[in-house]
């Protein structure tokens, strides 16, 4: 039964990250310079792996579950990013933008809930903590490499905009930023772990 609903879930996902990245094809010529664009397409491979694997009823191995534990992290600094620092719930026109919407909100809740209601068993330890911070820092590799390569003075977010924040203030924002994610992945690992403890008494 389990595995239905897990396949059920998944298939889901798959379907409505599909819309949303097919979707960001069409909606911006920047579209592969967004940090958001760039996770969602992450965590469509990813899930699409693991529709895959339950399909194929394949063991889960430790490398799949920190690449998933990975594309979990991306999603969820994703919402959280877009939803408090670019744009509210609460702001005109945001509940009309539908594929704003499926990647700033659906697909990070729906990836977060996969995470939690089908991953306790996954038994990943702090070690792996460090991972988390892995996709955002190659992301912002990849867009200051592109700016010393193509210097077109263009940033897709305001907090690595040295031209609006100084580049003192780019480094103060990745500073925070990374506390940030580190406090939220190791609140993740342990939650799961409480979980799977209070499930298995």
């Amino acid at each position: 039964m389990k595995n239905k609903s897990q396949v059920t879930f998944a298939s889901a996902y798959v379907l409505i990250s599909a819309i949303g990245c097919i979707w960001s094809f069409f909606n911006d010529d920047r579209f592969p310079l967004y940090f958001t664009n760039l996770s969602n397409y992450f965590c469509f491979i990813v899930m699409l792996i693991e529709l895959i694997r339950l399909l194929l009823r394949r063991q889960l191995t430790k490398p799949l579950q920190i690449i998933d534990f990975c594309a979990m992290m991306s999603l969820m600094i994703t919402g959280i990013v877009y939803n408090t620092l670019l744009k509210t719930p609460f702001e005109d026109g945001y509940w009309t933008n539908y594929h704003s919407m499926i990647m700033h909100l659906i697909c990070p809740s729906m990836i977060i809930i996969y995470f939690f209601k089908y991953r306790l068993g996954s038994n990943l330890g702090f070690k792996y903590l460090w991972w988390c911070v892995v996709p955002p820092y190659a992301y912002m590799i990849f867009i200051f490499s592109r700016q010393w390569i193509i210097p077109d003075n263009w940033y897709p977010y305001f907090f690595l905009d040295p031209n609006k924040q100084g580049a003192s203030g780019v480094w103060e924002w990745i500073a925070m930023l990374t506390v940030v994610f580190l406090i939220l992945g190791a609140a993740s690992l342990l939650l799961a772990q409480k979980m799977k403890h209070k499930i298995s008494a």
